[in-house]
């Protein structure tokens, strides 16, 4: 009985172990704060945005590009990039890295404006549509503080469907957002493991990392 009892406890402990593991790595961040956007994007009328989560394309370049989250509008088509971080946030607009800092130690990472303008400019050639109708919203998840001031287009938590709304005058013709909508759906590489492992062997081939 004790044999067993143990056997039981030794199980629950690895069970937990694994699921800590599990939920502190980068991936499961990522994921949880890609949920986290798609469950707010609720809020908005869905007759007015046309919501796209984790697309992947094919830039046009022997390479891949995977945007979390594209809102195709009349009033504009914001590409939304998420990030689940704790801690500090430091960092400037022109900054190549900006640095994620903890009591007692930091972390570099890519100035997530620059990535969403990468984004940008892969949309705007396929689909064919002017930079100046894309809005870029960096979306920071997980309890993270800026240090200083940021732009009014970087946010936190679901404060980004207040940004989205300042947005009234309507740019893009009810024509072309269909057009938009159905050339993303045509575009976009089917969602899924495959996709995410050729996007994955694209960066570390692109990087050149082992």
């Amino acid at each position: 009985m004790e044999y067993t009892i143990s056997i039981i406890g030794l199980c629950l402990l690895i069970t937990m172990i694994v699921i800590r593991m599990v939920v502190r790595s980068s991936r499961f961040k990522g994921f949880w704060g890609e949920k986290k956007v798609v469950w707010s994007n609720r809020q908005l009328d869905s007759s007015l945005y046309h919501t796209f989560h984790d697309v992947t394309l094919l830039d046009g370049r022997g390479s891949t590009t995977q945007i979390d989250h594209i809102i195709v509008s009349p009033f504009g088509i914001f590409v939304i990039e998420t990030k689940n971080m704790r801690g500090k946030i430091i960092g400037g607009e022109e900054d190549p890295q900006w640095i994620q800092q903890f009591p007692k130690k930091s972390y570099t990472f890519q100035n997530p404006l620059r990535q969403n303008y990468k984004h940008i400019k892969v949309l705007s050639r396929l689909l064919q549509v002017p930079d100046v109708y894309f809005k870029s919203i960096i979306v920071f998840v997980g309890h993270s503080t800026f240090e200083g001031s940021m732009p009014p287009n970087i946010v936190t938590g679901d404060t980004y469907i207040r940004y989205m709304k300042r947005f009234k005058r309507r740019v893009i013709k009810k024509e072309e957002v269909q057009r938009i909508i159905k050339e993303i759906e045509r575009l976009r590489l089917a969602p899924g493991r495959k996709t995410r492992r050729q996007h994955i062997e694209n960066i570390e081939r692109r990087y050149g990392r082992s």
